[in-house]
């Protein structure tokens, strides 16, 4: 797959559940230096990398008006996990797409969306071209991810934001 994942988070988000990975560390002379991306891993995204980038304004401008000066973080979603998640999606047949309990990617996504409270998931074809942007539930995060990863040659990418009532919000959360 050579198209783009991510999910867009607060940096508050970051900072307080997802995890850096320790990175490389070489000498030079008598100096130490971190080298490497920095590579961030959420507690059920199981062998999920995420790589942290800056939000672009164009991305932001498809936000609600009230949350686009809010400082955001963009995180690719790479490794084993996904590439496990891929190969689950192909192995599902037609008929079986829309009714197979969640992969536990899908599950583990969802998760973060709900505890992050704000988020958008992204995905971006081949052709880098974004050509659906929407608001929907997380319960239909599985059933988008599905629909466009099985085939992401046919997929025309999207920018999902998460939504939210105020009763998906369970006391204490």
């Amino acid at each position: 797959m050579n198209a783009v994942l991510g999910i867009i988070l607060e940096k508050e988000f970051q900072l307080k559940h997802m995890n850096m990975r320790p990175r490389e560390v070489r000498t030079w002379g008598d100096e130490e230096f971190s080298v490497g991306d920095e590579i961030y891993e959420y507690q059920n995204l199981c062998n999920v990398e995420l790589r942290a980038y800056p939000v672009a304004d164009f991305i932001k401008s498809f936000f609600p008006e009230e949350d686009r000066s809010r400082c955001f973080m963009y995180f690719s979603m790479k490794g084993s996990g996904v590439k496990a998640y891929l190969d689950w999606l192909r192995n599902i047949s037609d008929d079986e797409v829309d009714t197979v309990p969640e992969h536990a990617f899908e599950s583990g996504l969802k998760e973060l969306t709900i505890k992050a409270r704000f988020s958008s998931v992204l995905l971006i074809p081949d052709s880098e071209h974004l050509h659906n942007v929407l608001q929907i539930n997380a319960d239909y995060l599985a059933t988008l991810l599905r629909r466009n990863m099985r085939n992401v040659a046919t997929s025309s990418g999207f920018l999902a934001t998460i939504i939210f009532l105020e009763s998906d919000f369970v006391l204490g959360a």
